[in-house]
């Protein structure tokens, strides 16, 4: 892996001549250090889906490149690695880590909350009514009738069409008034980010 990382990211030429000259004040462990660091942002852009690289707002030669070699594969795919890190050399690479770092954490912080939906659509499904007034009490906006009832239904038939069809129903709403708390709080969500429903 370190030799795919350092070759993605060598130095630039001009570098060698400066360092020849005297003229360079960057150490050789800062440029390599900063060619690793590159190497790494490179691989987390082309890692991301194409909404959280729309919410990036990297520049349009940067994104196309990223796009491009998200197709390619082997000696196309590594001589594009090498443009993409070529070209971010020549724009704020600290500025746009900073952002994919806001853009994943926010997706760490939507699939925690995921979870926490999860866990709760199964406590409403197993807790009776001390979970649904627990639930009702934290979230004041709950429709408890049509929670009960998609409940019942869940917990009526578990494995058949209407059984999972409510269970999905059950989770939409608490994930609903989830995200609604969420966004109150100024949480950061995350972009586009599917989730499957069981």
């Amino acid at each position: 892996m370190a030799k795919r990382m350092s070759s993605i990211s060598e130095p630039p030429a001009d570098a060698a001549a400066d360092e020849e000259s005297g003229s360079s004040r960057a150490t050789h462990r800062e440029r390599s250090e900063e060619a690793s660091a590159i190497s790494g942002l490179v691989l987390l852009l082309i890692a991301m889906k194409p909404s959280q690289l729309a919410a990036l707002s990297l520049d349009p030669e940067v994104l196309h490149a990223v796009v491009q070699c998200q197709g390619f594969t082997k000696g196309a795919r590594a001589r594009q690695l090498r443009l993409i890190a070529k070209l971010l050399r020549q724009h704020d690479h600290e500025a746009i880590r900073a952002a994919v770092t806001h853009v994943m954490r926010g997706k760490g912080a939507r699939s925690q909350r995921e979870k926490t939906y999860e866990r709760w659509r199964e406590r409403l499904l197993s807790g009776g009514d001390a979970a649904l007034t627990e639930f009702a009490t934290q979230h004041r906006d709950a429709d408890v009738q049509k929670l009960r009832q998609l409940i019942r239904l869940a917990n009526r038939d578990p494995s058949q069409g209407k059984g999972k069809a409510a269970s999905r129903d059950l989770l939409r709403s608490v994930r609903e008034l989830g995200e609604a708390a969420a966004t109150a709080s100024g949480e950061p969500d995350a972009v586009d980010e599917n989730e499957d429903e069981d």
